[in-house]
């Protein structure tokens, strides 16, 4: 998986390279989502970066993917009113997943419907899954 993904327009220069450093993801359960998606990815969680209120996994020429603790999050919906969108996460995720050849794997497949040439596989949220 790459962390790359050519861009163009917005002010930047066309096929320029964009490297994300870090993917931070809030969650009430830093180390249930952490031990979930290292479990879904095939990544390992870096012990060295991670505490109960922290957890950094990583996996093979991808950048690193963290969790950090927010007690008050509120798992986004679309398209509810009075709870935080995902919206341009969403396309941000499909965006890289199209320009790298890759499938979207998520919790919410309806999100993503219509984005033609986008594969997507629908999985059990980690909330949900015991």
């Amino acid at each position: 998986m790459s962390d790359e993904a050519a861009v163009g327009g917005g002010g930047g220069a066309a096929g320029q390279r964009i490297r994300l450093g870090l993917v931070v993801l809030d969650t009430p359960d830093p180390r249930g989502f952490a031990a979930f998606y290292a479990a879904l990815l095939g990544w390992q969680v870096d012990a060295e970066e991670s505490a109960d209120d922290w957890v950094t996994i990583r996996g093979p020429g991808a950048s690193p993917l963290a969790f950090q603790l927010a007690p008050d999050h509120i798992t986004p919906t679309w398209p509810a009113a009075g709870v935080p969108h995902a919206r341009a996460f969403d396309a941000l995720i499909a965006a890289t997943a199209l320009a790298n050849g890759l499938a979207v794997y998520t919790c919410n497949a309806a999100d993503f419907a219509g984005i033609d040439g986008l594969k997507v596989v629908a999985v059990t949220h980690p909330d949900q899954s015991s």
